[in-house]
């Protein structure tokens, strides 16, 4: 740049000479533009960066007012994951929904969450959420309005649910408790109603969800209802 601005101003000069006063201002000129903006940092920099503040003020205008606000947002939709293989010794108590492909030994409190616990996962806790769903193994208590065991999935321990189902494969040993009503202002609450079943065989589906006077029912029949038809022949024998 040093080079062209020698350049204009000799052309200027020699322009000068030569008497074309027009072509020896224009020259000029040019000589003192180039020689300002390369040669005086203030000036340079002053031009630079005035075209880069508008920019970012605009990103600044279309930016979130509250990014605390956004970041919650986004935590409470977010999915707890636990992959193939990996082994976790801790509590999920955040988020939307758990999905559970590796191994997990802990508790799992999402009351408005749905937890899935995929073929190959385990848990060794606590489940508390509105949806269950097990394709895995579960050794702990579930409790949510709608709990699940699939083909591959098998629950030992307690489930207390208002609609619990067990697809034909799946199983289930433990307890099943029945869930418990809405209770009326002043009315004393309680937790799931206990012993409403107890099985072990792989399958089988529960029945007789609550108690009668202090008897309690704990027999498991299979679908097709041979178990129950026997039971009520023997009542009346």
């Amino acid at each position: 740049m040093f080079c062209l601005t020698c350049f204009f101003w000799t052309a200027g000069l020699a322009a000068l000479v030569l008497q074309k006063k027009t072509m020896a201002l224009l020259l000029s000129g040019l000589a003192l533009v180039v020689f300002g903006f390369y040669f005086l940092p203030e000036v340079r920099s002053e031009l630079m960066f005035s075209r880069k503040k508008p920019l970012l003020q605009d990103k600044t205008k279309a930016g979130p007012d509250c990014p605390e606000a956004m970041s919650l947002a986004v935590q409470a939709k977010t999915t707890t994951v636990i992959g193939v293989g990996a082994v976790v010794d801790g509590n999920i108590s955040c988020g939307q929904g758990a999905e559970i492909y590796g191994v997990l030994t802990g508790e799992i409190s999402l009351p408005e969450g749905t937890v899935r616990i995929l073929p190959g996962g385990r848990v060794n806790g606590n489940i508390s959420a509105s949806a269950i769903i097990i394709g895995g193994v579960v050794e702990g208590r579930c409790e949510g309005q709608k709990v699940t065991v699939l083909e591959q999935g098998t629950l030992r321990g307690t489930c207390c649910s208002a609609e619990f189902s067990i697809k034909p494969g799946g199983g289930f040993i433990g307890n099943a408790e029945a869930w418990p009503e809405p209770v009326s202002p002043g009315t004393r609450e309680g937790g799931c109603a206990a012993g409403a079943v107890a099985g072990h065989r792989r399958g089988a589906l529960p029945v007789c969800l609550s108690t009668d006077g202090g008897r309690r029912d704990r027999d498991v029949f299979p679908a097709d209802g041979r178990g129950a038809d026997e039971a009520h022949t023997a009542g009346h024998d």
